[in-house]
């Protein structure tokens, strides 16, 4: 639930309302117009990216202790 806006909190199916690209795609969007193909690199990437932020940030505290 942290990664769902709040404002989105209360939906239905509140996971699928995480945007998972720069323009704000979720996954309820995927299913209303995109193809299985785009939500999966979609999905990829966005975890790529939050591991990768997860990482530097696991990085930078080991730095600083």
């Amino acid at each position: 639930m942290q990664f769902v806006p709040e404002e989105r909190k209360k939906m239905a199916h509140p996971c699928r309302q995480i945007p998972l690209t720069p323009e704000g795609e979720s996954v309820a969007h995927f299913y209303a117009c995109g193809t299985e193909q785009e939500l999966e690199a979609a999905l990829r990437g966005w975890l790529k990216g939050k591991i990768a932020e997860m990482e530097a940030r696991e990085s930078k505290q080991a730095q600083i202790a």
